[in-house]
This record gives structure tokens, sequence and C-alpha cells, in this order.
């Protein structure tokens, strides 16, 4: 079915300042009148284009959101996993709005999306194979496979891999965020990354602190392909394609079918926060190297998470997971993952035009997985992560 999407905000202002106009008699009828027609456009702005397992209610608290976040399109999908057959069953699954904000292209379940900060799930399990295959050791130092690091010597793969080495990130840095404001279409190479990192000051000791950033991502790559003696780039190629057999996952420009990717941001800085819709389709996410820069699909994604999650398991059961810590939100990552109190473990991510979100719940085996072409709210929440959010809420069994 064709979908008409409708810029419901205004006409919702229109109308409310059009009854101002009215007489104290005429005035309450009217205010019933304005608050019915808010909710149905809000409610109806999304059509729907695909949808798997009906859910009416469902649908219109998605469109809901989509509404007061101005989300151009989003596609989401719920997976009921069997025991027997490892076999996926779609509990819901639905592709709401546009390819872009003119509202000529729907969104379909096909679409690609760019996944941010879920690409580290993908890194955290190419690092678990090394483990569980004695390559490597958490307890190995970064100074063990770049022996010029500064401060290699106290920083162990385990503080890399849990965000707890003590490293800033390069985005937080004026004249890098100043780079890639400049060059938004630039490809950063994961040693080029690397070598800037090595100027990072320090926000705490070693081991001490979580801190969050994709500098530890992009180490944990660079050891890794130091390791194998093999690029970076080459060795995920692989893992995607041989182990967890991804066919629409990858790096590099978005392939088609894809939309135009959005984000709320302050005039002339498409990649600070604000309150300003801008078409950021121009950006690659290459600044971030491996902690952000895939792109996948909701079949990949919801395909992907069973087996990540299940390689994690054979980890903790052989007593090598490094231990997890409170990152943020009563959540604890580790080993390049999030685990939320409620069981789920997964990650979720956005870079300038898109978000993502991507949770799995083992004793469930159910997995979520949301994308959407909008990378942040104007109160700079991720879209994906709200929806997701409200999916797990309204469909996992807890």
């Amino acid at each position: 079915m064709g979908i008409v999407f409708l810029r419901a905000w205004p006409v919702r202002r229109s109308i409310f300042e059009a009854s101002i106009k009215f007489d104290h008699h005429g005035l309450i009828r009217l205010r019933i009148v304005v608050l019915i027609l808010s909710f149905a456009v809000a409610a109806c702005s999304f059509l729907i284009n695909h949808a798997h397992g009906q859910n009416a209610q469902l649908e219109q608290s998605v469109a809901a959101i989509m509404h007061r976040d101005q989300v151009p399109g989003v596609v989401y999908r719920v997976t009921q996993w069997s025991d027997q057959s490892g076999q996926g069953r779609v509990i819901t699954e639905a592709a709401m709005g546009h390819r872009d904000n003119e509202a000529t292209e729907p969104i379909t379940v096909d679409d690609h999306f760019f996944i941010g900060s879920v690409s580290k799930l993908f890194v955290g399990d190419l690092f678990r194979k090394q483990l569980l295959r004695g390559e490597m050791k958490l307890e190995d130092t970064l100074q063990d496979y770049l022996p010029s690091y500064p401060g290699g010597d106290q920083i162990t793969l385990a503080m890399l891999s849990n965000h707890t080495s003590g490293l800033n990130d390069l985005i937080a840095q004026k004249s890098f965020r100043w780079s890639v404001t400049l060059k938004p279409a630039k490809r950063w190479s994961l040693q080029e990354l690397v070598s800037l990192s090595t100027m990072l000051p320090t926000d705490s000791r070693p081991g001490t602190t979580f801190r969050y950033s994709n500098v530890n991502t992009a180490l944990l790559a660079h050891v890794l392909e130091t390791n194998a003696n093999q690029v970076f780039d080459y060795l995920m190629q692989t893992h995607l394609r041989d182990d967890l057999q991804l066919e629409h996952t990858g790096t590099g420009d978005l392939p088609e079918p894809h939309g135009h990717g959005y984000r709320h941001a302050k005039p002339n800085q498409w990649i600070g926060y604000g309150d300003q819709f801008t078409d950021v389709s121009f950006a690659s996410p290459d600044w971030t190297g491996p902690a952000g820069n895939l792109f996948s699909t909701l079949d990949d994604l919801s395909n992907a998470l069973p087996t990540i999650a299940d390689r994690c398991g054979q980890v903790a059961a052989s007593g090598i997971m490094p231990p997890s810590v409170l990152a943020h939100r009563n959540r604890r990552y580790g080993c390049q993952i999030e685990y939320r109190d409620d069981g789920a473990c997964g990650h979720c991510g956005n870079v300038p035009g898109y978000s993502a979100a991507a949770w799995h719940y083992p004793a469930q085996k159910q997995t979520v997985v949301v994308l959407c072409n909008l990378s942040n709210a104007p109160n700079r929440s991720s879209p994906a992560e709200t929806i997701a959010d409200l999916l797990i809420r309204e469909t996992i069994e807890h």
C-alpha cells in the first residue's frame, strides 16, 4: 500500500490559532474538535507500507513517536526463535514512512541503513572468536600489539572491550570535529584514526572508570588486524560473509535500496545537535571507524543477533568473558556488547542520518530490531531506541 506523509505539526498549530478567533460560546466546542483532529493527524500521518502480524494499536503508537520526533521512515521486526529448528518466526514487522522527507518513495523492509554503534557488536563478536580460539587473551596489553602506543603497557584488551581504558573520544576534540564537518564525505582509514588517538588526553587511570569512546573499538580492531596480519576490513567482511552469512552488511557507500538520512542539527553544524531538521545524506560515517561505519538491513541484523548472543554465552561459560561494568541507565557493558536490566543483550547506535537498535533476549529467544533514517530527535534521543523500547514493552514476554 502506498503511504501519505502529512506534515502534522503545522496543520495542528494553524487549527489551534484559528480557534482563538471564535467567541466564548463557540470556543469550548472548537477546542474539542482540535483535540480530535490533533490525535487523528498524529495517528494517521504515517500509513503502513508493509506489515506482518498486524497490531493496529502498536502501529498507532509507533506513528505517534514518528510524528512527535519527525521521523521520515522506520522499519522494525520482532522475531521468535525456535529451540529445535533455529528458525525464526516473525511476531510483528512493519515498514512505515518514507525514504525522503518529500514523501516520494515509501521505505521498505529491504532498505539499507547505516547502523552506527551497533557495528560494535560485530567487532566484539570477531574479538570473542579469537578469545575462544585462544589466539588472544584479555590480559594482553595494547603494547603487546602496538609497542609504540603511549601508555599501552597499562591498557589491556579487556579495558578496550569494556570502555575502561581511560581514553577520550576523537569526536570530543574540536580539531577533529572541525575536520569531519569540513570534509563530510572523507574516508578515514583505521590507521589514520589510531594515529590521531595517540594525541588524545586521558580522562582517568586505565581500568578505573567507564568512558564510552569509539577509540576503544578502533584500537581493538587494529589489534585484531595486527594479530591476524590482515587488514581489518578484510577480516570483518570475511567474518560477516563466511561466519555470520550476512549478504547485506558491510562498509562503504550505502547500497540501494536506501533512503535519505536526516538529523536535527544546528544551522551550518550538521554534526552537532540542534532543532533544525537537516538532510545529511552527504555525510559518511567513516570518521567513527569500525565503531560505527557498518551498514545493514532488517534481515541481516535479525539473523545475526542470536549467533552473537550465543557466542557471548560460550565465552561466559568458558570463564574468559571480561567482567561487565556499570555503564548508564542501569545497563552494563562488556566486550563491546550492552546488557539491559531486563535480560537483553545488544546495542543501539546512530550516526548523522540514521539510528538503529538491536536487542536479543536469550531467555525468551526473541529479537527486536529497529532502523530509522533519522539519527536524533530534537531532544537528542535516538528514535530507533525509543521505538525499540515501545516494542519491548508491548511484545517481549517478561
